[in-house]
């Protein structure tokens, strides 16, 4: 199973030139637990459908509100999983960087908002249905609190994945800018040598009656000097 983080993204490369496989796409962690989510509004939605009505009146208590927040919720989360789900397939072929974070950002937001959403049904359905005088024979009722629970633990752990593989993109991309700016700075320095204090080429001049460095030469004026005739060490 590869790992929502840095697996996700840098099995194909950061630069989209990698090639789509279905079969490790779907076995990716982040992947599995979106599709267990996408299950869970299913499950939601569907037992209130068919099991949440009776005479035309909700079994909560008579609630209509609590018969269609749960719906509500229940669609968003099985319409926006598909969405995310799509755009987690093709992020590794999105060549912009900023594009690629709005996407992961925007599965946070998602993720939090619905995490959010799914406790306030189960709480509400909870309430309604403990106060009902419709119970007898309501498993599809109790089974949309059920997974309405479980939906704010997945929806959770979606985010936290969300904000790991969101804090590895800002750690590449702080290490590929650290890496491109030491690359350039060792080009310029091999490519821009010393070329003395007037940066003309002009590296050393005698001036006056002073003498070259390691030479036994004299200069007088502005004559050029020889350099003198010894065994040691000659400019």
């Amino acid at each position: 199973m590869e790992d929502y983080g840095r697996g996700s993204y840098e099995s194909v490369g950061l630069t989209g030139t990698g090639q789509f496989n279905p079969l490790d796409f779907i076995q990716r962690s982040d992947v599995i637990i979106k599709l267990l989510a996408w299950v869970f509004s299913i499950v939601v939605f569907g037992c209130i459908s068919s099991q949440g009505w009776y005479d035309g009146k909700c079994v909560y208590n008579d609630n209509h509100g609590a018969c269609g927040y749960g719906t509500f919720v229940g669609v968003t989360a099985f319409l926006g999983l598909i969405a995310f789900i799509i755009l987690a397939a093709i992020l590794d072929n999105i060549n912009n960087t900023e594009h690629r974070k709005l996407v992961v950002l925007a599965d946070i937001c998602f993720s939090g908002v619905l995490s959010f959403l799914w406790f306030v049904c189960f709480c509400f359905l909870t309430n309604q249905w403990s106060i009902s005088a419709h119970k007898n024979n309501q498993n599809g009722a109790q089974a949309a609190i059920a997974f309405s629970f479980f939906s704010i633990l997945i929806f959770i752990a979606v985010t936290l994945l969300g904000v790991r593989q969101y804090r590895l993109m800002l750690g590449d991309d702080f290490s590929s800018s650290y890496q491109t700016d030491v690359y350039q700075d060792t080009a310029i320095t091999r490519q821009s040598p010393y070329l003395g204090p007037d940066s003309r080429g002009v590296t050393y001049q005698a001036s006056g009656g002073g003498a070259y460095p390691f030479s036994g030469a004299q200069v007088t004026g502005s004559e050029p000097a020889r350099p003198a005739q010894s065994s040691g060490y000659q400019q």
